[in-house]
Order: structure tokens, then sequence, then C-alpha cells
């Protein structure tokens, strides 16, 4: 009986590190042995569509993961290509619309480590630390976007 209970114990160990082998980093821990990690918007968090005012009364629309159709996910998987290209791991994004003329801000909270991307298109990306951004106090910073459409990711560097 012994040594059925020491097989079958055996047996669990070995297939269970056969699981853990082939399972997917997690794209916000920075786990895997490969360089360029493939981030894209289903794996970063989801929260509610918001729309906001602007200090200087413009408004902005920012998207969330969750909400997005498929061409706008597309627009953010581009981004976070773009972002994961320069050494950087993605660990939010959020699709934005200013809807006027002129430069305003939005207001994102920045961990430690932790920067700001603001895409356009793949040859028009800006990149903020938070020495680089106004604080509005309790690490929260704000972030210039110009109107149109911009995707904002927040990621660790490397």
């Amino acid at each position: 009986m012994k040594k059925l209970l020491a097989f079958v114990l055996a047996m669990t160990i070995i297939l269970s590190l056969g699981v853990v082998a082939y399972a997917a980093p997690s794209p916000s821990r920075g786990g895997g042995s490969s360089s360029a990690a493939v981030v894209s918007s289903y794996d970063l968090p989801a929260r509610t569509q918001r729309y906001i005012k602007g200090e200087d009364g413009k408004k902005i629309t920012i998207v969330a993961n969750g909400d997005l159709t498929s061409e706008q996910r597309a627009t953010v998987n581009d981004a976070l290509s773009v972002v994961t290209g320069e050494g950087a791991l993605p660990t939010d994004s959020y699709l934005i619309a200013v809807d006027e003329d002129g430069q305003t801000y939005v207001i994102v909270e920045l961990r430690t480590g932790e920067v700001v991307y603001v895409v356009y298109d793949k040859d028009n990306v800006s990149k903020f630390a938070p020495g680089d951004l106004e604080s509005v106090g309790a690490n929260r910073y704000k972030v210039p976007v110009e109107p149109g459409f911009s995707t904002l990711v927040i990621a660790k560097e490397k």
C-alpha cells in the first residue's frame, strides 16, 4: 500500500511540474525568458469607460480595455507593440479621445518604476517619467495629450 501511495504522489508531482513549465508568464510581473514580451489589451486591466472634462473645459473620453471595439482594440494593441519594442512592460492602457483643438491633460497614478507613453501612431510617441510631469499629489501626475485619438500606456521600464 505504501509503494502504491508513493507512486501516486510521485506521478502527481511530475505531472504538476509539467503543467507549470508551460504556463505563460504574467505580463505585469515580468516573468519569462524572452526579452520582448507580447502584451495585448486582453492581458491588461479592463475598467469602465469614463468621460472627464479637462481643467480647460475640453471634453476628454477615456475608453478602457474592457469597452474597446475591435478597431479600437487593434489601435491599442499596435500602441502596446510600440511600447514593448522600446523595452518597457505595459501594465495598463487606455484609448483617449480629445474632442477639441489644443493640448489638454489627463491625470494618471504612477507606481514606483512606472513611466507613461502617449502613442499617437508608430512614429509619434511621447514618453514621460514622473520627474517630467507636473505632480498633483499622491503619485498622480498630469500627462499632456493632443487633440484626436491617442493611446496612453503605463509601463514598467526593464
